[in-house]
């Protein structure tokens, strides 16, 4: 595959591949909902310094894509493994399950909905030693929303409680109390930016005012800035606004306009408040004298959601959980249930199609960082290279050099899917040549660098056929010139849905 694969944007760091004496600790960060391009070395406005640093030491990976729903990313990442066919969690085992027995103490602090720990209580049974959180949703002010749990068992405080900074503390808590003589995995999933826009007032203020030209507007000048950045290549393109929102933007009253700025705002001072927590956890590791010894992932589940909006715009809900929202203090404060809307997850998504919940790029596609101090070869790079989220857990293990068993107890596991990074990382080569495939709701994507396939089994839905090589952006469907190439990915794809439950199968190719 002819492609550019790398741009340095910072000094190299001295290289050397293992050579910390001590095995290496794991953190991996995931947030929640979060857009393509909304952090600072991506091209956003959300002021990331603690994230942005991770990616100048690191690799930032721009070609890296998830399953476009919560669920099957978390699922995935924690077993290096697909969603159905393979039946988790009796086939596999989670990273906790795997490092164990090469003596790793396991952390696991936030979100977990899948069907690998389908509620919170399954967490300590999954080999994790210490666990703090809930398995979805629920308010950021109030942790009796969805019950929050440690160690498997109810929690409750009378403290104040913001839900990324309690996650954060008890990560710090995990990690104060670690023993550095032992490694360490700690599974670090925010909730956050998911809805409901739940943001500290002081954070919000930060951008409070910069959103006031519109998503249509500021969307053209995210890409301009991310192609400067080399973020994105000089052919890439900005894929049409959604539902024409610029007329629409202009016609709004002053006064929406400004509401509807404040949501953003609060959108954004959520990703802040994760990147203040990062840095808190950062400081933690300096602390321990483990920083140079720790290699971080930090990724979104999928691209940025539209859901429960107004249409193009925020939408507001006045109970959910059985818990009822009336609007009396500040936007984003306890009393408050909203979500950004198409328009605003549109302009997250930059420079792609659709939302979460679809396997265009714009569901598929999130920012991905590797830092690995004692590991990476030339930091500071922007790679291209097509990797994906089952693609974490092998690399983790490869770096501990620790062996996938082929069994667990008296079960007979699969291989895993994903492939290990390690020798890319360390400045040689990873064969990536190989099919990925994603779902979600009966709507299919089969990747085989450069060409994609999307199919649907709703309704009498056409082929899209795209060369992500000259085309990311998902403009010009070449299945009805290419129906051979059509027909080629589709049984690969059939091939390997073949088992699948019978509402999860590839569906047949419709004509044009």
């Amino acid at each position: 595959m002819k492609r550019p694969l790398l741009i340095t944007f910072s000094l190299l760091l001295p290289f050397s591949v293992f050579a910390a004496e001590k095995p290496l600790n794991f953190i991996n960060i995931m947030v929640d909902d979060m857009g393509y391009s909304d952090i600072s070395c991506m091209g956003g406005e959300v002021q990331t310094p603690h994230i942005d640093r991770l990616a100048q030491t690191g690799i930032l990976f721009t070609n890296y894509r998830t399953y476009p729903k919560c669920f099957p990313t978390r699922d995935a990442i924690m077993t290096g493994m697909d969603a159905p066919p393979v039946r988790l969690p009796a086939d596999g085992v989670t990273i906790a399950e795997a490092l164990k027995p090469a003596g790793y103490r396991t952390y696991f602090v936030g979100k977990t909905h899948g069907a690998v720990m389908d509620n919170f209580i399954m967490v300590p049974k999954r080999g994790f030693d210490r666990s703090f959180g809930n398995e979805d949703g629920g308010s950021y002010w109030d942790h009796r929303v969805k019950q929050t749990m440690l160690d498997g068992k109810p929690w409750h405080t009378e403290k104040p409680f913001f839900k990324s900074d309690t996650h954060t503390d008890f990560a710090i808590q995990f990690l104060s109390e670690h023993d550095t003589s032992k490694p360490f995995f700690l599974h670090l999933a925010y909730h956050a930016p998911h809805y409901p826009i739940h943001s500290k007032q002081a954070d919000t203020k930060k951008y409070t005012g910069k959103f006031l030209a519109g998503p249509s507007v500021m969307r053209k000048q995210r890409f301009a800035r991310m192609q400067e950045m080399g973020i994105l290549p000089a052919n890439a393109k900005l894929s049409p606004d959604f539902s024409e929102m610029e007329q629409a933007w202009e016609a709004l009253p002053a006064e929406k306009k400004e509401y509807y700025d404040l949501i953003m705002a609060g959108y954004c001072g959520m990703i802040d408040n994760v990147d203040q927590n990062i840095g808190r956890v950062l400081a933690q590791l300096e602390k321990m004298g483990v920083r140079e010894n720790t290699v971080i992932f930090f990724s979104s589940d999928n691209g940025g959601c539209a859901e429960g909006g107004n249409n193009n715009w925020p939408g507001e809900k006045t109970e959910r959980f059985g818990h009822s929202y009336d609007y009396s203090g500040f936007i984003g404060g306890p009393t408050t249930h909203i979500q950004v809307g198409a328009a605003w997850a549109n302009y997250s998504n930059t420079p792609f199609r659709k939302f979460k919940n679809d396997v265009q790029e714009g569901g598929l596609s999130v920012p991905f960082i590797i830092h690995a101090p004692s590991v990476i070869k030339e930091a500071g790079r922007i790679s291209r290279e097509p990797v994906m989220v089952m693609d974490v857990m092998p690399t983790i293990l490869d770096l501990a050099r620790v062996p996938y068993p082929e069994k667990f107890g008296e079960r007979v596991l699969k291989p895993m899917q994903g492939l290990s990074l390690q020798p890319y990382l360390a400045g040689g080569k990873v064969d990536l040549d190989r099919p990925i495939h994603l779902f979600f709701n009966r709507n299919f994507t089969l990747i085989k660098y450069p060409w994609k396939l999307i199919v649907s089994s709703k309704g009498n839905a056409a082929p899209e056929l795209y060369d992500l090589e000259n085309d990311r952006s998902e403009l010009n469907n070449l299945a009805g010139q290419m129906p051979e190439k059509v027909a080629e990915l589709q049984k690969v794809m059939m091939e390997y849905r073949e088992g699948m439950p019978l509402d999860q199968k590839a569906p047949k190719i419709q004509k044009n």
